[in-house]
């Protein structure tokens, strides 16, 4: 089954449900709204913005902020019927991988991973801090210290957000430090695949190269193909190898040579290209 992966997807992960239990913060008792995340975008934004929360048709929602292309991630408070609530994350395929830590039935560390591409020299990211009001209202503020995307390949570097707030458990005043860490990877895109197809007596029936600037979504193999072995080919001579065994008298469900695709902001999204009997 081909993976659907989507700029806009969101990952309902829930975390803990807090029943009866109201937000407990300086939120609550002094208007503080909650730091719950960040948004990444490749342009600067001048000043605070405010988003929209969208219930998509499968119950998931995501927030959108008009105008705005980037990266959410966070992990907003979801208020239940009881007064309860549900920490849930909201996040696009770009967050390649992410954690939370809870204290006390609030999220007070956010950690999640992302894959730039080299290609863009000197580029400027921007971490714009995502905030939740008790109204459920969510908006971001202008980043005040960016930093350059142009990780060297391979290379990682970890940004950190983080402001203290103070909540009260059974009348003591408890305070945490909320902190949001963006790991970031600088990959090179693929410059080419080479798929070599071989039969059961491991002699070649066909080689193909695929152009890293236009892999396709579907790739045909012939029927008497045994083992599909893949080669992606990086700058740096840098080259991936896999192996694939396949019975050609089974049906190729799930079967697919896992990618990498550049977006055009300069993120990786995975992806598989599906295979198919010819």
């Amino acid at each position: 089954m081909k993976k659907v992966l989507g700029i806009a997807m969101t990952l309902a992960a829930l975390l803990a449900v807090l029943s009866g239990c109201q937000l407990a913060s300086e939120s609550a008792d002094n208007g503080r709204d909650w730091l719950i995340g960040v948004y990444l975008t490749p342009e600067p934004i001048k000043e605070q913005v405010y988003g929209e929360k969208i219930v998509l048709e499968d119950g998931d929602w995501e927030y959108t902020f008009p105008g705005i292309e980037g990266i959410p991630f966070c992990y907003a408070p979801q208020p239940h019927e009881n007064g309860g609530y549900s920490w849930v994350c909201n996040q696009t395929a770009g967050v390649q991988g992410s954690h939370a830590t809870m204290r006390d039935g609030i999220v007070t560390d956010l950690e999640g991973y992302f894959y730039l591409t080299t290609e863009q020299e000197e580029h400027i990211w921007y971490l714009n801090p995502m905030y939740w009001q008790p109204d459920e209202a969510v908006y971001l503020k202008p980043d005040q210290d960016p930093f350059c995307g142009s990780v060297m390949d391979g290379g990682s570097v970890g940004i950190e957000k983080s402001e203290s707030f103070t909540y009260e458990i059974g009348g003591n005043a408890q305070t945490r430090t909320k902190s949001v860490v963006c790991n970031v990877t600088g990959m090179n895109p693929v410059e080419k695949i080479v798929v070599v197809e071989l039969d059961q007596d491991y002699q070649l029936i066909e080689k193909t190269e695929l152009d890293g600037d236009d892999l396709p979504e579907t790739f045909a193999i012939h029927r008497n193909t045994n083992y599909l072995l893949t080669e992606h080919h990086y700058s740096h001579v840098h080259v991936d190898r896999e192996i694939l065994w396949l019975d050609p008298r089974k049906p190729l469900d799930g079967e697919g040579i896992d990618v990498q695709r550049v977006q055009e902001l300069g993120y990786f999204l995975p992806d598989v290209i599906e295979l198919q009997w010819k």
